[in-house]
């Protein structure tokens, strides 16, 4: 029976042991104790480590995962399977078991609104910070994002750690186009933002730029790379705030990106192309996207990371927590290109 990992991450550290019983993290000795340690599926085990000092204490748990193991992946899952919403682990586990796959560990990711609600007073609670897609369901696809590092398993099941930045263009028959900026991830100027069902309902914008209703044409699929084709269903708005139907989307221009979008007629079919970039492996698609943050949320007290090998085929994911004094333990990392 085929076995699956849940494993959904944020921006962490990963504490690497000296010889002996004892870890030096940042000038502090702390004794380790290994309070746990099994096998809990194919090619993965859990560990868990205590480690004390005079002043503080930490919980480390983590999972250690062989990629050479034929019965083992990893996949990420989003709450509800919408931007936004708030689902336990072991819910989303249960969820997503089927016959030939039973996700057996997992583990809580990246950072995410914890409020807030839209214009229409739709929550935004649970809406992840950074690009979110899995198996080429783009729940968030950031265009900014270039110093952010990605957890991701490409197509052949690989695992790394990198920058990845989505982009693309949206072209007209007549061959005008306008640069594509991100999906569900407004922050683009002079760029056109597309807008799925997977969002918050509406685009929750009002800014005076236009945006028009579109669905993909006969036989085509929106995805992480390469194009499709879409018809414009309704004259361009500046109204604002557009509607999003089950199975439409809204494409929104900003500063230039609003002339282009106005530009458009009912019925007009454009071509929209999205590009993706692995700053240092140049991957163009990705099939699971679990999300690490950026080195800046170094000094959380609690907190969890993931990280492979040098040759890829081993998986850790780890989990701090502090105690209640708060301790700020130093990003250190197991990768010779300085990955966070």
């Amino acid at each position: 029976m085929k076995k699956t990992i849940t494993s959904l991450l944020v921006a962490a550290t990963m504490v690497t042991a000296s010889a002996g019983n004892v870890i030096d993290l940042r000038g502090v000795e702390y004794q380790v104790d290994t309070l746990y340690h099994a096998t809990i599926g194919p090619g993965t085990t859990q560990t868990s480590l205590w480690l004390h000092s005079a002043s503080s204490q930490l919980r480390v748990f983590y999972c250690t995962v062989d990629m050479t193991n034929p019965y083992v992946k990893l996949h990420g899952v989003v709450a509800k399977d919408k931007l936004a919403g708030n689902e336990t682990i072991s819910g989303m586990a249960k969820r997503k078991d089927k016959p030939g796959e039973r996700y057996f560990a997992g583990i809580n990711a990246d950072f995410f609104a914890t409020q807030g609600s839209t214009g229409r007073g739709v929550s935004m609670v649970g809406s992840p910070v950074g690009s979110t897609v899995v198996k080429d369901v783009i729940f968030r696809a950031r265009n900014g994002a270039s110093t952010y590092k990605q957890f991701i398993v490409d197509q052949q099941g690989k695992v790394y750690v990198d920058p990845f930045t989505f982009g693309g263009k949206v072209k007209k028959a007549d061959g005008t186009s306008a640069k594509l900026g991100g999906i569900n991830a407004p922050e683009n100027n002079n760029k056109i933002t597309i807008f799925n069902d997977l969002y918050y309902g509406s685009t929750n914008l009002k800014d005076n730029d236009y945006e028009v209703a579109a669905v993909l044409a006969e036989g085509q699929t929106f995805k992480t790379a390469g194009s499709c084709k879409m018809v414009v269903t309704a004259a361009p708005s500046n109204a604002g705030d557009m509607t999003i139907e089950a199975g439409h989307y809204v494409l929104h221009g900003k500063g230039t990106a609003s002339e282009f979008i106005a530009s458009l007629k009912q019925g007009d079919t454009i071509t929209v192309t999205i590009t993706g970039k692995a700053a240092g492996n140049n991957s163009a698609k990705i099939a699971d996207k679990l999300y690490l943050g950026s080195r800046f949320d170094q000094d959380k007290s609690g907190y969890v990371t993931g990280t492979v090998n040098a040759d890829g085929t081993t998986t850790f994911v780890f989990t701090v927590s502090s105690n209640k004094q708060g301790v700020s333990i130093p990003a250190v990392t197991g990768f010779s290109d300085g990955s966070w």
